[in-house]
């Protein structure tokens, strides 16, 4: 293995040791909810990684779409990128509407999700939490 593996690697070591009182205090919570053991553990995992697969997936499809665009129109993805960091910064401000998705019935399945102990509910409840917004996730 090349230097470039071991830089790489090791920047993601260092990331996830300094990451972890973050992910403790975000998704420890959540993950106490599920209580249980492994019981509870393993469907709630698997459902944040079926949602992070899922979103990685269509965010390498949209990045595949926009490098086929013309060389002329390479700017286009640095653009949306800059766009949307300043837009977040702005609403993390105040001074930008901050971006909101409503979905009808998702307050309701929410709860009917998480007076649930069944192995389903605590996928859904995974698949549910891995649209938490997350920086080290995102990153």
């Amino acid at each position: 293995m090349d230097a470039t593996f071991w830089t790489l690697a090791g920047a993601a070591l260092v990331t996830g040791l300094v990451g972890t009182p973050h992910c403790a205090g975000m998704c420890g919570p959540f993950a106490l909810a599920c209580g249980g053991g492994a019981r509870g553990a393993v469907p709630w995992h698997a459902g944040r990684l079926v949602t992070y697969a899922l979103l990685g997936a269509g965010s390498g499809a949209l990045g595949q779409g926009l490098t086929a665009l013309p060389a002329a129109a390479g700017w286009v993805a640095p653009a949306v990128s800059a766009a949307l960091i300043v837009w977040f910064a702005g609403a993390l401000a105040g001074v930008a509407p901050e971006p909101a998705v409503v979905v009808p019935g998702l307050g309701r399945m929410a709860r009917r999700v998480a007076d649930g102990r069944s192995v389903g509910a605590r996928f859904a409840f995974g698949l549910a939490n891995g649209l938490l917004p997350c920086g080290l996730v995102y990153a």
